[in-house]
């Protein structure tokens, strides 16, 4: 079965795993499109929306962002997903703002045999990519299997 992914010319700004819904086949779909905008590669956003947690360290800087921040958001919905909880933690905003600028993302020791060696490989790539450049790592987890076994067709 053939598994498609719809790219539009827009942010969503507001990916988490309680605005994803499963249909009866198993297919993702995105729900609550309330702070999703369109926007153009000419001006960045600036705005602050979202769930804190989720949120990419552009968003938090307002320095201007674009669509990456989704691929950071889906990062760690997949992380809460597999690890069962999020990969930056707070007690506070603040607290949880500075974790997610500043602190290095550890893989879990224990979880290597769990996910398996595959999934493994995507996360210390995304991990990786996460700190350096987003956009980059768009085109970059396409080429891992994990990922390209599960989107057969990415349309731009």
């Amino acid at each position: 079965m053939k598994r498609r992914v719809l790219l539009y010319f827009g942010i969503f700004r507001d990916v988490k795993p309680d605005n994803i819904l499963l249909d009866e086949k198993g297919n993702a779909h995105l729900t609550d499109f309330n702070i999703a905008v369109h926007f153009s590669e000419r001006r960045a956003l600036t705005s602050i929306a979202g769930s804190m947690a989720y949120m990419a360290p552009e968003v938090l800087l307002k320095k201007g962002y674009t669509y990456t921040v989704d691929w950071w958001s889906l990062g760690v919905t997949g992380w809460e997903l597999l690890f069962g909880k999020r990969p930056f933690r707070g007690k506070t905003n603040s607290a949880l703002t500075s974790c997610i600028l500043k602190d290095t993302l550890r893989l879990p020791e224990n979880k290597p045999q769990e996910v398996g060696p595959e999934c493994m490989s995507f996360l210390k790539g995304v991990s990786r990519l996460m700190m350096e450049q987003a956009g980059y790592m768009i085109l970059t987890c396409l080429r891992i299997p994990f990922i390209s076994h599960c989107c057969s067709c990415i349309a731009p």
